[in-house]
């Protein structure tokens, strides 16, 4: 409270020294009891989560690539962008990419453009045993449904389909 209220005292002073507004006494306590009520509401406890463990990359099998995909999506302009990387078994990087993608509808349509760029980046090198992980929950439960050729995706799920292995 002294702090806020001593904030709010050199703010004023400051004003008045450069020809700005005066303020009254009262709106100056309502000012210092609304910065209090906003700090006041900053502390809200933080919630324990459980005891989920973090999500860690995991190499694929010898003989096989990773294939991690990412997107993301703009619904002010309707554009989106993907980025790729392609790990082997060692974790090391056999290839990378971003790419820029101009009338998206939704995030989960970059999210499934961005799997086929990273798809069609393994086999511009030559990838055949590839692996597709996509951090998208929306995008993994489309892909898994029968019914995901069906869905406003449909299209690019079957391309993913064909393209990938799990």
């Amino acid at each position: 409270m002294l702090v806020c209220g001593a904030w709010t005292l050199w703010t004023g002073r400051n004003a008045r020294r450069h020809g700005r507004k005066v303020w009254e006494p009262g709106a100056t306590v309502r000012y210092i009891s609304s910065l209090l009520e906003d700090l006041a509401s900053l502390k809200t406890p933080i919630k324990d989560k459980g005891a989920s463990l973090p999500s860690v990359w995991r190499c694929p099998e010898e003989g096989r690539v990773k294939v991690n995909t990412d997107a993301a999506f703009d619904a002010d302009s309707c554009t989106g962008s993907a980025g790729v990387v392609i790990r082997d078994h060692k974790g090391l990087v056999m290839a990378a990419a971003t790419r820029w993608f101009d009338k998206v509808p939704n995030a989960l349509t970059a999210e499934a453009m961005a799997a086929i760029e990273g798809l069609e980046l393994a086999v511009e090198c030559g990838f055949e045993k590839t692996i597709l992980e996509v951090d998208c929950s929306a995008l993994k439960t489309v892909l898994e449904s029968v019914d995901g050729v069906r869905s406003p995706i449909g299209g690019l799920c079957f391309d993913i389909r064909v393209r990938r292995v799990f």
